[in-house]
């Protein structure tokens, strides 16, 4: 009770958002996304993952945002300030591999809507001092003003591969080739305790996105 209220029950769980997801399914399906009609850049096209395949997407990617976020000035992402990633993308796999990956180093994500034209862009990353923004390459006219600032692009194309048909035939090897894209591991794996312990590590009273 609180002052006579009756408090909803708190459910056990995981405390983070990017920890509902049961990485320990392996080879069960855990995307699968058709593309809708027109000039979206999957345009018709399935893409298909399991959930070892799409974890080593955004391990591939997380790898990418630590090493680019753990060279900024002092006073920053390893002394325990939270970024805050802008992600320029599309509704796509690229999306959610951006947010758990983003999720996943202890930032918080920044989505920014597909139609907004590049000054509005910039504005919003620089808005939240933004260092590092994830974008696809087809966008990349959006995002020239990062070469005068100093801000780095991280192509989000680089860490999985978009289909280039809807086929059956295409269908059965869109997910293989998600492996195929994603040699890196993530750093909380790679240099072990060395590594994890110069992550910043996200807590319950972080942002998990900013709008």
């Amino acid at each position: 009770w609180d002052g006579g209220r009756l408090l909803p029950p708190v459910l056990p769980g995981p405390g983070l958002l990017h920890e509902l997801i049961s990485w320990q399914n392996g080879d069960a399906p855990a995307l699968e996304f058709l593309g809708p009609e027109g000039s979206h850049p999957y345009a018709e096209k399935l893409w298909k993952a399991s959930y070892s395949q799409l974890k080593s997407c955004v391990d591939s990617l997380a790898r990418e945002l630590y090493a680019v976020l753990a060279n900024v000035p002092a006073g920053d992402y390893l002394t325990g300030n939270q970024p805050i990633i802008p992600v320029l993308l599309p509704q796509s796999p690229g999306l959610y591999i951006s947010q758990l990956a983003t999720l996943e180093i202890g930032a918080a994500f920044c989505p920014i809507n597909g139609d907004a034209p590049k000054e509005r862009v910039k504005f919003i990353c620089g808005d939240v001092g933004a260092k590092v923004v994830i974008a696809m390459r087809s966008d990349s006219e959006r995002v020239t003003w990062t070469k005068e600032d100093g801000t780095t692009v991280i192509w989000v194309d680089d860490y999985f591969t978009i289909p280039s048909s809807s086929s059956a035939e295409e269908e059965g090897s869109s997910a293989a080739k998600a492996d195929e894209s994603s040699s890196k591991t993530s750093p909380v794996h790679d240099d072990g305790a060395a590594v994890a312990a110069k992550l910043r590590v996200a807590n319950s009273t972080d942002l998990a996105y900013i709008m």
